[in-house]
């Protein structure tokens, strides 16, 4: 099938950024480039609202320079959007028609509405959540959406973000700014009246801010981020912490913390206030960082429109299924592998102990683990190790691919090296002896041993393996014999 190219620009108050998806219809999807610059045409707000003449020459700029570079990329479809400073623009017309003289380009100004339901589409088709509050803090505007079930139940955007926040108390200290942002954004939740209502113990942070204050959580927790942060979890009281912090902290200092930007240093102390003022009123007790919000929604609704509304039935299943295809995991092999993983996971629970959350772990491993392969047969874990970190694997949390990531290079606790040994023992006994699960007997002896056995001799295939080793490496990992008849 041909593969079709889609840019979405995404307009923003703070930032204007560029994303550029390869897509196959019902096959598969990846973003192929991603460009970020920073307008912050909020900033350039007059006291009437109106953007300068300074900042639209900034965004024809960033326009003319996001087109070219789709051109590079074989873009056949556009999808521009703008959101709260233009939305806002007392000259809007002027600043559209501008963009639009100068580029071409005519951009689509979301309602706080809409732009709250991009957000939605985003997080529902790449988080595992079914009931969660929904924010996106942005420069000049913060959305909140409830969904329930999966679906959206609530939205409504309100006409503040780190940005004017910050510009509107300009003149305080960074220590007052954090305390005086907290009671002011509280002020504008107590007014929305379902919020009130909710009793939701998980929210969804969408967009920098929430990114942003990720990577706070991982410096003050003394961690480097390995891979994304899509679903990474930071406890509501850690943000209390970090907000306590940066009120102390002098922006000389906050430019300092990794991965932050110097023009999201100036920022971040209004964008936590934020988040913790919501925390305070939803008494959420984590908060789950989503990467993807507008500009992916927009990419759904595009790509998914086989379903309505364009939300997928399975997060897990539907990003494992384009996983597979992006880097060509051959299916009836890991199909073979999962399953015979699973069937030794279930026959062998008194052995090794593992909890029921470990069976999807070592479940989702087995299904892509020969990714790498895709890459170079030799040093093939390493390479599927560092794809599950850096690709679209979506339905996990950030923890969950950290020890997907760890378990297939055969490091971290006793539990990861426990799955590592049985997907070793799936592969061994299906792909490398070439026996069906359902042909083999297999007991265990008083805690003492497992026997396993076929009408063929096990022992004998194994020891002309690539795996010889299996035996020992069970006695050593489980602490229980294995003997293969």
């Amino acid at each position: 099938m041909p593969t079709n190219t889609i840019g979405i620009i995404d307009l923003g108050s703070n930032s204007s950024r560029l994303v550029i998806y390869e897509y196959t219809e019902h096959e598969s999807y990846r973003p192929v480039f991603e460009m970020k610059r920073s307008l912050q045409l909020a900033q350039s707000m007059t006291e009437t609202n109106a953007i300068t003449d300074e900042g639209i020459k900034r965004a024809v700029a960033c326009t003319k320079l996001f087109l070219r570079t789709g051109r590079l990329y074989n873009v056949t479809t556009w999808r521009p959007v703008a959101t709260a400073a233009v939305r806002q623009a007392s000259n809007q017309s002027d600043v559209l028609s501008t963009i639009y003289e100068e580029t071409g380009i005519h951009f689509q100004v979301l309602t706080g509405e809409e732009e709250a339901y991009y957000g939605f589409l985003g997080a529902v088709n790449t988080l595992d959540v079914t009931d969660a509050l929904i924010f996106d803090i942005g420069g000049a505007s913060s959305e909140l959406m409830y969904m329930h079930n999966r679906e959206l139940v609530h939205a409504v955007s309100i006409p503040h973000g780190s940005l004017s926040l910050t510009k509107r108390f300009l003149n305080e200290s960074q220590s007052n700014i954090g305390t005086k942002v907290k009671k002011f954004m509280k002020q504008q939740f107590d007014q929305i009246s379902w919020l009130k209502e909710l009793n939701c113990e998980t929210l969804i942070g969408l967009g920098g801010t929430a990114r942003a204050s990720a990577k706070l959580d991982l410096q003050r927790n003394g961690e480097k981020a390995q891979g994304g942060l899509h679903g990474y979890e930071i406890d509501a009281l850690s943000v209390k912490n970090h907000l306590s912090a940066l009120k102390e902290m002098p922006l000389a200092d906050i430019e300092k913390i990794k991965g932050l930007s110097k023009h999201r240093a100036n920022i971040i102390t209004a964008g936590v206030a934020s988040i913790s003022a919501l925390t305070d009123i939803s008494c959420a007790k984590s908060i789950l960082i989503s990467r993807n919000g507008i500009r992916e929604g927009l990419f759904f609704e595009h790509y998914l429109q086989q379903y309505t509304p364009p939300v997928v039935p399975s997060v897990l299943h539907s990003s494992l299924e384009n996983f597979s295809r992006i880097f060509r995991v051959n299916r009836s092999a890991a199909d073979t592998v999962a399953t015979s993983t699973l069937w030794l996971f279930d026959k062998l629970q008194a052995v090794h102990g593992l909890a029921d959350s470990d069976r999807k772990l070592i479940w989702v491993t087995a299904n892509i683990e020969s990714c790498g392969t895709y890459v170079n047969t030799e040093k093939w874990t390493k390479h599927s190790a560092y794809l599950v970190l850096s690709s679209n694997l979506y339905g996990l949390t950030y923890s969950e691919l950290v020890d997907i990531s760890s378990l297939l290079e055969n490091k971290g606790p006793i539990r990861l090296k426990k799955m590592y040994v049985l997907i070793r023992m799936a592969k061994l006994l299906t792909l490398q002896v070439g026996v069906n699960m359902d042909e083999l007997q297999l007991y265990i002896d008083g805690g003492k041993a497992v026997n396993i056995s076929h009408q063929s001799s096990l022992r004998e295939q194994v020891y002309i393996s690539a795996d010889e080793n299996i035996e020992s490496d069970f006695k050593k990992i489980f602490g229980v014999k294995l003997v293969l008849n």
